[in-house]
C-alpha cells in the first residue's frame, strides 16, 4: 500500500455499490425526418428506448389460403428496451393512429 492511500476495514455484509448505467439514448430510422422521428419517440412513452427502428409492412399468412400473403399493418418497427417490464421488444407503431399496433417479447 502506497503512503497516501487510505485504507478501511472489510464490513462482512458490505454489498459492493454499482454503479446505474446510463439510459440509451433514441435511435429513429434514418428513412423519417427529424419531426417524424420525435412523433415516434413520443408514442414509446416513458422508460422505453428505440434501440434501432425502420420502415415494415407486415404481412400475414391466411389459413384457408397458404400460398397468400395479407396486408396487416405498416408503419415504423422498433427494438425497444422496457425498462418497466425489464424487457426488450420488437414493436410495431403506427404513427398515424398514434398507437402500438404489434409487439412480441424478445
Amino acid at each position: 500500500m502506497e503512503k497516501n492511500e487510505i485504507s478501511r476495514p472489510f464490513r462482512q455484509n458490505e454489498q459492493p455499490r454499482l454503479k446505474k448505467r446510463e439510459r440509451p439514448s433514441n435511435t429513429g430510422s434514418s428513412l423519417l425526418t427529424d419531426v417524424e422521428n420525435a412523433t415516434f419517440f413520443g408514442l414509446l412513452g416513458n422508460g422505453r428506448y428505440s434501440l434501432a427502428a425502420g420502415i415494415i409492412e407486415l404481412l400475414r399468412s391466411d389459413p384457408r389460403r397458404p400460398n397468400q400473403w395479407m396486408h396487416q399493418s405498416a408503419g415504423i418497427i422498433a427494438l425497444v428496451k422496457d425498462y418497466e417490464k425489464r424487457a426488450y421488444f420488437l414493436r410495431l407503431y403506427d404513427p398515424y393512429q398514434r398507437q402500438c399496433k404489434w409487439q412480441q417479447m424478445l
